[in-house]
Parts: C-alpha cells; sequence; structure tokens
C-alpha cells in the first residue's frame, strides 16, 4: 500500500474522478484540463507539449503526469524513454506518464462506465 501519494500534472479534459484522486496529489487540475483538451496529432505538437509538461511539473515540484493520452504524445513518451535509458538517466529527471488501470462496468447496451483500479507508468517525457 502506497503512504505517499504521488506528485502528478493532470493532463485529460475532464476532471479526475474521486478514486483517481485517491492516489495522486494532482496539482492545478484546471491547467491540465486546459492542456488536455488540445488536439496533439502531429511529432512537433507532441514535442511541444512534452516541453510544457515539464515546465509546468518543474514549477509544481511534480514528478508525474497523469491523464489520457493521444498516440502522437505515447510516440514522444517512447522516444523519451528509449533517449533516457541511451543517456544512462532513466528515472533521473524524467516525468512519468501515468495512464489509469479501469475495469468496465458495462451493463448490456447501457452506458460505458469504469471503475478506477490504479494508475499504471506508461512511459516518460
Amino acid at each position: 500500500m502506497q503512504t505517499k501519494k504521488i506528485k502528478a500534472i493532470w493532463f485529460s479534459r475532464h476532471e479526475p474522478s474521486p478514486a483517481q484522486l485517491a492516489d495522486l496529489d494532482i496539482a492545478n487540475i484546471e491547467a491540465g484540463m486546459a492542456l488536455g483538451a488540445q488536439s496533439i496529432t502531429s511529432p512537433e505538437e507532441a514535442a511541444a507539449m512534452a516541453r510544457t509538461l515539464r515546465a509546468l511539473a518543474k514549477e509544481h515540484g511534480a514528478t508525474a503526469v497523469a491523464g489520457v493520452f493521444s498516440t502522437a504524445m505515447l510516440e514522444e513518451a517512447w522516444k523519451n524513454a528509449i533517449f533516457a535509458v541511451q543517456r544512462g538517466d532513466f528515472g533521473g529527471g524524467s516525468i512519468s506518464l501515468l495512464a489509469a488501470v479501469n475495469e468496465s462496468r458495462t451493463p448490456e447496451g447501457g452506458t460505458s462506465t469504469f471503475a478506477h483500479l490504479r494508475w499504471g507508468e506508461i512511459g516518460v517525457i
């Protein structure tokens, strides 16, 4: 059981759920929602967003960004993870990306609902 909450920046157009907040100390949710609402489709947009998120994390003393990431952002995270390993500093200054691990609870023919189980580290920026 985790005793200290991870300090994170939020990155999703939706507000975090109470269950998602239970595991994290999220700084500046409003800014994260505004950033998470942007369309990010190109490598250049993803690199620029990664720089913005790193700066926001540094400003708030966060070690992670939690939320929902486009494929372009996942490509950026993959590239950054490879570079971090090559430099030998993986985890030593990189900002972790966290995605929610959810359990689907969708009744047949009903609206999709999810129960938050935990956060999973999916890459770094």
